[in-house]
């Protein structure tokens, strides 16, 4: 009987020893082609136009709640109570104003984060059609994203990041057909309005 069960181990063990040795795998790091390919540094160039307009807009709005600060300060004495009150409602709310187009440019789903998905899309629904490529082409079954962590050791030779970059890089320009594809995660841009200065 132990005879038996130690034959079963040992065939399980074989089998499964030559299954993962019949699969082949890979890796990329998507920071690295995101950092390096032609096609995000054109993304963030025209993204950081947008979002100087918009941080223009906000200095503005900005500038103009200082100057009736100032104004209100310098004539706060000739006002009177009703006229104080008055003039301090017409300053908060322009300061709500303000508050509100921060939120409308620079919020979670404000125009930023939805621009910037709007020209992201057709990228990382490209970095996954090469990495699919190549995948298919070099005959691998897995393929880990080291960026992502996770991988404490990996071969040199399974990585294709570089290959990747170089397909990036050649077919830039042309978008992604396929818009079933999941996400690649793609760093979240800088919505400060003064890019982070």
């Amino acid at each position: 009987m132990k005879r038996i069960v130690l034959l079963l181990i040992a065939t399980m063990l074989l089998t499964v020893g030559l299954v993962a040795k019949s699969q082949e795998i890979a890796y990329v790091d998507i920071d690295a082609v995101i950092t390096q390919c032609n096609d995000t540094q054109e993304i963030q160039k025209a993204f950081d136009i947008e979002r100087q307009e918009w941080a223009r807009q906000l200095q503005e709005l900005e500038s103009e709640i200082t100057r009736m600060e100032n104004d209100f300060d310098s004539r706060k004495l000739t006002f009177s109570a009703s006229g104080k009150t008055e003039q301090q409602k017409k300053i908060d709310d322009k300061k709500a104003e303000y508050r509100a187009m921060v939120e409308e440019f620079f919020g979670d789903t404000g125009l930023a984060a939805q621009r910037y998905q709007e020209l992201v899309e057709p990228v990382q629904n490209k970095i996954l059609e090469i990495i699919q490529e190549v995948s298919i082409q070099e005959n691998y079954s897995l393929v880990l994203n080291v960026s992502a962590g996770g991988v404490l050791y990996a071969n040199q030779d399974m990585d294709i990041t570089e290959m990747v970059i170089q397909r990036m890089d050649a077919t830039q320009g042309t978008s992604s057909s396929s818009s079933t594809s999941p996400s690649v995660p793609l760093p979240k841009p800088n919505f400060n309005p003064d890019g982070g200065k």
